[in-house]
């Protein structure tokens, strides 16, 4: 979809190069593409992505099987000036990053512990809960909001932003933005994320379960691609779409030439 009311009442056919120079002129207000998977939808943008190396080392880029989110990310983003994203929490406790290409982001983060105070549901009945708009947070049905720790910050070109699994979140485009992200897993949330894709399971049927099975037969080394701060030469801070997709980043030296 490429409107913010993140709708499918109606629909448009769009080349993405028409739409990406319609936002970037402040042509196409409201118009927002949202995670549009690279590697499925978009191959050829891949050969110009560089992956951040401090994620290189997903789990979820290391099974020996594919699941439903093998071909995933990286995502791009193409906003149009003034868009919003809903306050929302990442599914199946996944951590995130985004590297900003053009524009600026204004982030909002909420600690995960904090998210009681900003009224969840799970009306929905999904895992990850429904959440007041930011826009209410003033009114005085959200009095409990004000208790829970709380980071805004402004996204740039050339920065990238990591958000921890489970952390409530939303975003503001303060104008037209280009960007890349992808949800991930280390050994800091692989219990977590087991634990949500094994109920995802039962209600959502084989895709999630074959993702769990492939995720939880593996025993991934912690230190395997683990980012090292000892790096001067910038080419190795980053991986080749190519070299993510599967795994292969992990295993990659950080002393490359």
């Amino acid at each position: 979809h490429v409107k913010s009311e993140l709708s499918c009442a109606s629909a448009d056919v769009v080349d993405l190069s028409e739409h990406f120079h319609a936002v970037m002129r402040d042509e196409s207000p409201g118009s927002y593409l949202y995670d549009c998977s690279i590697p499925l939808k978009l191959p050829s943008l891949g050969e110009c992505v560089r992956i951040p190396r401090y994620f290189a080392h997903d789990y979820a880029q290391q099974t020996m099987r594919l699941h439903a989110f093998s071909r995933s990310w990286p995502s791009l983003f193409v906003a149009a000036k003034d868009t919003r994203s809903s306050l929302h929490v990442d599914q199946w406790q996944g951590h995130f990053f985004m590297a900003q290409v053009r524009g600026t982001k204004r982030w909002t983060v909420f600690h995960r512990d904090d998210t009681a105070y900003l009224q969840p549901s799970w009306r929905r009945g999904t895992l990850d809960p429904a959440l007041p708009a930011l826009s209410t947070f003033d009114d005085t049905r959200m009095a409990f909001a004000k208790y829970a720790r709380r980071w805004d910050v402004d996204l740039g070109p050339g920065e990238v932003l990591f958000v921890p699994g489970g952390a409530p979140h939303a975003v503001h485009n303060i104008d037209a933005t280009v960007a890349f992200a992808g949800n991930f897993i280390d050994e800091t949330n692989i219990d977590r994320a087991l634990f949500d894709l094994r109920l995802m399971g039962l209600n959502q049927g084989t895709a999630m379960v074959a993702t769990f099975d492939a995720l939880d037969e593996v025993e991934f080394d912690p230190t395997l691609g683990a980012f090292e701060d000892t790096t001067t030469n910038m080419r190795n801070l980053v991986v080749r779409c190519d070299e993510y997709i599967g795994g292969a980043a992990a295993a990659l030296p950080f002393t490359r030439g």
